[in-house]
């Protein structure tokens, strides 16, 4: 999924006539907010944008929001999408929320995940008001969305997801040098990871990925009680691809 982020965030981009000179979108209740300029319009995205219609043409139709959200952000977060690029994404982002909180709320999801998904949203647009880093506020967003995707067509278990957020989230705390935030989230993986391991084990090649994945869990673990910032950020790194691994399990 990773290699796919630059085109499905830049498809978000040139699929909502957006550039990041563009107003943040009024979404659940968002105010709109002046961006800064820039030369990079969609145009110079057509053919970024071209692979991201590919993509949401695949995916079921309760899950296309979404799913462009959560690459957007994930995007950012990961910093495959940098700049005045990452703002216009993120505004494509936010202004997509509201359209997919009603779809998530008719299929299901509880007011609890959808509040903390939309305070996440509002998060981020704060970041962008007052031009901060994105990379954590982005990286909020795909943590709050991961227990949604059980209700938009998506067949990867929500812990996966949450895997994929911890990772990141512990190489941002690297680069704040919060050790004690790094312990924190690099404890929570391990707990998720043990939660949904016996899931993982049940797929066709589940073991193999589970044990390649589980290794990676061992190294960051060593690396995070030492405070190695190098090690842990490689490990943290490494889990994210061991991730990409889990959910081809599950056909993602």
């Amino acid at each position: 999924m990773r290699n796919r982020h630059i085109a499905i965030a830049a498809g978000l981009v040139a699929s909502l006539g957006l550039s990041a000179a563009a107003p943040l979108v009024a979404a659940a209740g968002v105010p709109r907010l002046p961006t800064a300029s820039s030369t990079d319009t969609p145009d110079r995205l057509r053919d970024a944008h071209e692979g991201a219609d590919a993509e949401r043409a695949d995916a079921p139709v309760n899950a296309k929001a979404i799913t462009l959200i959560e690459n957007a952000t994930e995007a950012i977060a990961e910093a495959e999408t940098t700049g005045l690029r990452a703002r216009a994404a993120a505004n494509g982002a936010i202004g997509m929320w509201a359209g997919a909180r009603q779809k998530l709320a008719e299929n299901g999801a509880s007011e609890r995940q959808l509040a903390s998904a939309a305070a996440s949203i509002v998060r981020l647009r704060q970041a962008l008001a007052t031009h901060v880093d994105l990379r954590r506020s982005a990286n909020d967003v795909t943590g709050a969305l991961a227990p949604l995707f059980a209700f938009s067509g998506d067949g990867t278990p929500a812990a996966i997801h949450t895997l994929d957020y911890l990772g990141r989230s512990i190489g941002l705390d690297v680069v704040d040098a919060n050790w004690a935030r790094v312990a924190s989230d690099t404890a929570r993986l391990r707990a998720t990871w043990n939660g949904v391991r016996p899931r993982v084990m049940g797929r066709k090649e589940g073991p193999l990925a589970a044990a390649r994945f589980e290794r990676v869990v061992a190294t960051l673990e060593r690396a995070a009680r030492a405070r190695d910032a190098s090690g842990t950020t490689v490990a943290a790194k490494h889990s994210l691809d061991g991730v990409d691994a889990l959910e081809k399990t599950f056909g993602a």
